[in-house]
């Protein structure tokens, strides 16, 4: 097991601190001081400017009157009480700094995405640099979209850990997709999520193929099943975040809560 250990360290801590340099290189003017003007990060935070302070006096409030005329608390500004995954996001976020994780996450998701496809472990770092130093990527953190960032960082290990279910390393390969699942729905990005999920079922569609061809149909289902298991469980540990949202849904207009209805007779002219 020790040999294992350092085996994987040796393999895998050069391109790990490689991109931790790469990304305090360029985010330098940061450690010197300056800060970058993150639009929707300055809306966030007069956002949740009210449940704030509340917070200071150990008071958690479930409604805010500065939006909308008055909207849910939890759809601006959940505090993550006892949530563990949340513990972990934030872990991540302070021992390499803001937004400097967001490039380290990026690098990483991609790195191990390849690792998952057999890619020779340099050209992995190469494909995880050039990914996470892609325009896109770079104006998201720039317009203060960071959870958008992180969700997309954590996609590509999502889906290496179900690519690694498919490959028959199953106990491995639950365990990962399970946790990337819970962190990719705790970014609160759905639209990312939703994208993912669409990546996940068209692979899932070859594989089903490949195992139809192969006629290993039942090995195909209990991989399946552990998958199901995955989500199931991930569903579980953001169930707040989730089911607060639902709920708020159904009174929305694109819920189909509006009062503003057409009546029939209105229709005719």
């Amino acid at each position: 097991m020790k040999a294992k250990v350092l085996l994987f360290v040796k393999n895998h801590a050069p391109a790990f601190i490689l991109f931790v340099i790469i990304s305090l290189v360029y985010f330098l003017p940061l450690l010197q001081g300056m800060k970058i003007v993150q639009s929707d990060i300055i809306q966030s935070l007069s956002m949740q400017g009210e449940i704030k302070r509340y917070l200071e006096k150990n008071e958690y409030i479930l409604w805010v009157n500065n939006m909308f005329s008055g909207m849910p608390g939890t759809q601006i500004w959940q505090y993550p009480f006892g949530n563990i995954v949340g513990n972990v996001v934030d872990t991540f976020r302070t021992v390499f700094g803001d937004p400097s994780y967001l490039l380290i996450a990026g690098m990483l998701g991609i790195y191990f995405f390849c690792l998952s496809l057999n890619v020779n472990r340099w050209l992995s770092v190469i494909a995880a640099i050039g990914y996470a130093l892609s325009s896109f990527f770079i104006i998201s953190i720039e317009a203060g979209h960071t959870n958008k960032a992180y969700s997309m960082a954590l996609t590509a290990p999502f889906l290496a850990s179900i690519i690694m279910v498919y490959r028959g390393h199953l106990f491995k390969g639950f365990l990962l997709t399970t946790l990337f699942s819970i962190l990719c729905i705790r970014t609160n990005h759905v639209q990312i999520t939703y994208y993912a999920i669409i990546a996940a079922s068209v692979l899932s569609l070859f594989e089903l193929f490949r195992h139809v061809k192969e006629k290993e149909i039942v090995n195909f289902s209990k991989k399946v099943g552990l998958l199901m298991a995955a989500g199931i469980i991930a569903l579980a540990c953001n169930a707040s975040l989730l089911w607060s949202t639902y709920d708020y849904a159904k009174h929305t207009i694109r819920g189909g809560g509006s009062e503003l209805k057409e009546k029939a007779a209105q229709t005719k002219s």
